[in-house]
């Protein structure tokens, strides 16, 4: 008998909160709160330069590009690329490890 493969799914916001809320036993309304003030201060620290690590889970880092030389690929014409901050994520071994596990 072939083995039945499950269909990876999206979790968005809602739903995440409702289970958050659930596995937490509190109401929803608590449970965006919770969902709302993790985010927001992960969001603040790594705006702020900071590094944010939960160990197990991973590590949230800002990331700063710099100015640099391009090429537009539509006509070839050279570019240059604007400096921009952006954020990155890295998981942790805890996390990685249950991933590579199934």
């Amino acid at each position: 008998m072939p083995k039945k493969t499950i269909k990876p799914r999206t979790i968005f916001k809602p739903e995440f909160i409702e289970i958050l809320s659930i596995e937490l036993g509190i109401p929803k309304t608590q449970g965006e709160t919770v969902y709302q003030s993790f985010t927001d201060l992960i969001m603040k620290f790594v705006s702020q330069g900071d590094t944010v690590n939960l160990t197990g889970f991973g590590k949230f880092y800002p990331i700063t590009r710099t100015v640099r030389n391009g090429v537009n690929p539509r006509t070839g014409k050279k570019i240059i690329i604007k400096a921009k901050k952006s954020a990155g994520f890295k998981l942790g071994k805890e996390f990685k490890d249950k991933i590579l596990s199934k």
